[in-house]
């Protein structure tokens, strides 16, 4: 399950069937991207409803909505806080 604050890339299967359906063009500027998923398009809605996500593209930081099945989950929001309290424990550790 994707979540808000996931780090995502467009799946293989994405960026070939965007290829074939003439949006080549989003494939090159994001295709080899990863994004943050900020929010979900339709928040109104249930997801089954609307499942849509919000990805911020960096380094560009243009933002696009996807069908969750159509990203790949690169780190999970839970694995980036548990990075960066890592950090903050071998900082500590060394004061």
């Amino acid at each position: 399950m994707i979540r808000k604050g996931d780090i995502v890339k467009m799946s293989e299967a994405t960026k070939a069937s965007m290829m074939n359906n003439s949006c080549h063009e989003h494939v090159i500027e994001f295709g080899d991207c990863e994004g943050v998923v900020e929010d979900r398009m339709f928040p109104n809605l249930t997801a089954k409803q609307a499942p849509e996500v919000n990805v911020r593209w960096f380094p560009s930081m243009l933002r696009y909505g996807y069908d969750p099945s159509e990203l790949v989950l690169v780190k999970t929001i839970r694995d980036i806080r548990k990075e960066k309290l890592n950090k903050l424990n071998e900082l500590g550790d060394k004061v």
